[in-house]
């Protein structure tokens, strides 16, 4: 079933109060979207024409300048319904059992911790794949008990990435993680989302509030500087061991985006290391400097499983295989990315998690199991049916 067609259906089951508030919020997103992407090409054009009269730059170079512009402008403005229909499927279409009020504090360790998280100045790179979707199954573990992969015909979407997280409110940190999209297997209807398989960063406080505050399950791995080159970045798991995994993206891009909602999936383990209650994050993310290209020179090192320093290494009672074995079985690094990205400077913010809406309630009686009243004939007894005699013929 598609996302659409799930959404909708769910929305008119709600009533047409459901159905309008979320028709009202996708209206009012892609308006404040539409107006603030409108003014802020606005300003760039007519602040980029200022300095163009006082420094005397070539008309060619204006020109160039001018359909970078315009491309990014138009790249955005095609996003805007997209995106706006996405925050009111996660808005209207999961927190159903979000709680209402205010509840923004946390106490990490004692410490206190206000959400949203936000983070102001970070660099991103990715790689997407396409590996196989049974496989991709088999990396969820426990959890592939009640998320599924999202499925391309019989492909699964796989993402590699790595952030330099310069200045947010967990101080500077890196990340490095291996993620699948998939979806609640008992509610199609709620919008897909991104599950972590195995995350690491280098910073114990932005370990243990993440894994408090919404169950990420992160990995500490103290030594995760990225190396930088002029048209390349390599984040590795451990950047002084040679058999850890290591990932070198692309740098590149001029455009930009804003408010992009993406939804991430944990689940709280605190009361039953198999189970537990399923939650979902929205992270809002904005960037300029970013780019995105088909195929694209992206290297990685998977370790042999004996390292140390790797996820297997740092967490070796891990639910699931080796993370870079179980890389290998879905064919990388010989598989080629379908896709990959940089983002030189990117912001946002991370909401508090919520609880996932429970499945649709299934009809109790059916066309063939529906309780039918007895007939009469079928309560009143009734004698046996006289025996026929039968002539028998004479001799």
């Amino acid at each position: 079933m598609s996302l659409p067609s799930d959404f909708i259906s769910r929305l008119l089951a709600g009533g047409p109060g459901t159905f309008g508030q979320a028709c009202n919020t996708m209206l009012a997103d892609g308006w404040q979207r539409y107006a603030d992407v409108g003014s802020r090409y606005v300003e760039g054009a007519v602040k980029t024409a200022l300095e163009a009269g006082f420094s005397g730059e070539r008309a060619e170079d204006l020109m160039l300048h001018a359909l970078r512009l315009g491309r990014n402008f138009a790249a955005e403005m095609a996003l805007i319904p997209a995106l706006a229909f996405t925050r009111a499927a996660i808005e209207h279409g999961n927190r159903s059992v979000q709680p209402s009020g205010a509840n923004n504090a946390r106490v990490v360790d004692g410490k206190p911790v206000m959400l949203p998280l936000r983070f102001e100045a970070a660099k991103q790179g990715w790689a997407l794949y396409f590996p196989d979707a049974e496989k991709a199954q088999a990396m969820l573990g426990h959890d592939g008990a009640r998320f599924e992969v999202c499925r391309f015909g019989a492909k699964a979407m796989l993402v590699l990435y790595g952030i330099d997280f310069e200045q947010t409110d967990f101080g500077g940190y890196h990340e490095v993680g291996v993620a699948l999209w998939v979806r609640p297997k008992d509610n199609p209807t709620v919008a897909p989302g991104t599950i972590v398989i195995r995350m690491s960063v280098d910073s114990e406080w932005s370990r243990a509030a993440s894994n408090a505050i919404w169950h990420f399950d992160k990995l500490l791995t103290p030594r995760m500087a990225p190396t930088y080159r002029a048209q390349s970045v390599t984040f590795p798991v451990d950047d002084a061991d040679t058999n850890a995994l290591a990932i070198t993206l692309p740098r590149f891009g001029s455009g930009r985006s804003t408010g992009v909602p993406l939804q991430y999936f944990t689940v709280d383990r605190s009361t039953d290391p198999r189970g537990g209650q399923r939650l979902a994050t929205v992270f809002h993310r904005s960037a300029h400097g970013e780019g995105m290209q088909y195929g694209g020179d992206v290297q990685l090192r998977l370790g042999d499983g004996t390292g140390r320093n790797c996820f297997c290494g740092v967490d070796p009672k891990m639910p699931v295989a080796c993370t870079c074995e179980s890389l290998r079985e879905l064919g990388l690094p010989a598989l080629r990315p379908f896709a990959n990205g940089w983002a030189e400077h990117m912001n946002g913010r991370v909401d508090a998690a919520f609880a996932l809406p429970p499945a649709p309630a299934k009809a109790e009686a059916t066309e063939t199991s529906r309780e039918i009243p007895p007939t009469a004939s079928e309560t009143t007894p009734t004698s046996p049916s006289p025996r026929r005699r039968t002539a028998r013929p004479r001799p």
